[in-house]
């Protein structure tokens, strides 16, 4: 799930129409996470009859407080610099790493590594720990996010 994707919202009578669809294979649309349908050139959707039911949650609900951090993540990752985003993804991707093994596999200057993991280490999406085997050097890995 991607959380910096957000839903477009219209009205009821609204006709959303999507023209020209190609794909090198086949195309298909994938309508609430379970349904799967061939697509060829156009789709479109409109309101279903009848309409959804809604549940309305308590405002000290545990999924209204999971759904409001899951925002603000979004709206903090979409304003944060491009290379704490990549410095984020790659120990996202490698785990934990030092550095200099950080600035080598992003190809980003040291000084830059440093700004970045200074301003991850602040925000509290990253935790610094010491390497077992030389005391003088950090490992940095991605901080679990309640």
């Amino acid at each position: 799930l991607d959380v910096t994707r957000r839903p477009i919202i219209v009205s009821n009578e609204s006709l959303i129409e999507i023209d020209d669809v190609s794909a090198r294979l086949h195309c298909e649309a994938v309508l609430d996470g379970l349904d799967r349908f061939k697509v060829n050139k156009t789709v479109e959707c409109t309101q279903f009859f009848p309409p959804a039911k809604i549940i309305r949650l308590k405002k000290d609900s545990t999924a209204i407080s999971a759904l409001a951090k899951k925002v603000h993540l979004a709206e903090e990752l979409l304003s944060m610099p491009p290379s704490s985003k990549l410095l984020l993804k790659t120990l996202e991707y490698e785990g934990a790493l030092t550095q200099k093994d950080l600035a080598n596999k992003t190809l980003l200057p040291d000084r830059t590594v440093r700004l970045a993991l200074s301003h991850l280490l602040k925000k509290g999406y990253v935790k610094k720990k010491v390497s077992i085997r030389d005391a003088r050097q950090k490992i940095y890995e991605i901080s679990k996010i309640e």
